[in-house]
């Protein structure tokens, strides 16, 4: 059509209609506000669980793979705890948001993920593992209205829950949640819940 143009006072021909198809139907967008829960695990890495071929039973994982988005590719922005987690709330990468270690908190104008959804109307609950991730140390806690903070003693993965659910119970508007539940099970010394039962096993020279 352009190289026709250049070569005559005809106008241009008008291209075809194209023929009416029937478009199926599309999923509609749900009404009510989805709730969200973010678990993030410190130092498992994501090949140990049986769902990407490792080792590791985890039959719940494995439902909700099956019924949800599984990222096969997915990495950490950083090694350490505290970088990884403000990446996550923030979009940002280290070089951006500028925490590099465990001892730092990012600004008071960064807009994490907690503030968004408070924007929304979201109920915004969370329960820290690691003291460094506490609000007064990480400033992660921008945003959210209901925080247990880790202690010195670590939490298993079940207590973690529980304190979640605590905190959901608070939620007497009914609003949709965001609920951040942060698990340390992984991490060491590699206590399991029974003692003696793993951890014997895991530190055996053989």
């Amino acid at each position: 059509c352009l190289s026709l143009g250049f070569q005559s006072d005809q106008p241009l021909p008008r291209p075809a209609k194209p023929a009416a198809t029937e478009v199926p139907n599309q999923p509609k967008a749900p009404v009510d506000p989805l709730n969200v829960i973010l678990i993030t695990a410190d130092t498992m890495r994501g090949d140990v669980s049986s769902l990407d071929g490792g080792p590791v039973s985890m039959p719940n994982l494995h439902a909700l793979a099956q019924n949800g988005w599984h990222f096969r590719n997915s990495y950490s922005n950083s090694m350490l705890t505290t970088p990884s987690h403000v990446s996550l709330m923030t979009s940002l990468y280290p070089r951006d948001h500028g925490i590099y270690d465990n001892q730092g908190g990012i600004d008071d104008d960064a807009t994490t993920l907690a503030e968004s959804l408070q924007n929304a109307g979201y109920f915004r609950a969370a329960v820290c593992g690691f003291r460094h991730l506490n609000p007064n140390v990480s400033n992660l806690g921008q945003g959210f209205e209901k925080i247990i903070p880790a202690t010195r003693e670590n939490r298993t993965a079940t207590k973690t829950v529980k304190e979640g659910m605590t905190l959901l119970s608070q939620n007497t508007e009914e609003k949709p949640f965001f609920m951040w539940l942060h698990m340390v099970d992984p991490h060491s010394p590699y206590e399991s819940y029974l003692p003696g039962q793993q951890r014997d096993r895991l530190l055996s020279e053989s």
